[in-house]
């Protein structure tokens, strides 16, 4: 049984709500963070993974409960997981200009 169907009749439709909101979040951050020109190579190529992840699990969920497995899970969250220390290593670089800017300013 997919995913689709799986969660609202197992958790309810709240958590499959919430559920879709998360991905989108995620996918969200990630494409955000791709956008920064200043991100190095390997940042990227971790976003851009963690995004191929994240759309194979949402298409992937419409043919079987695949998050329900404690494999694709953990394999799952691990992405996501690299996939936010590149989205971290961005907001390091803003954080970085801004007091190189406000340092200049005084």
């Amino acid at each position: 049984m997919s995913a689709a169907f799986t969660v609202p009749v197992e958790r309810g439709v709240a958590a499959t709500v919430f559920m879709l909101w998360w991905m989108a979040a995620m996918l969200r951050d990630f494409r955000r963070a791709l956008r920064d020109p200043r991100l190095a190579a390997d940042g990227r190529f971790v976003l851009h993974g963690a995004i191929a992840v994240i759309l194979a699990i949402l298409a992937e969920g419409l043919l079987e409960h695949n998050l329900g497995d404690s494999e694709v899970l953990t394999l799952f969250l691990s992405v996501v997981a690299s996939g936010y220390v590149a989205v971290d290593e961005v907001r390091n670089l803003r954080e970085t200009d801004c007091c190189i800017t406000e340092a200049a300013a005084r």
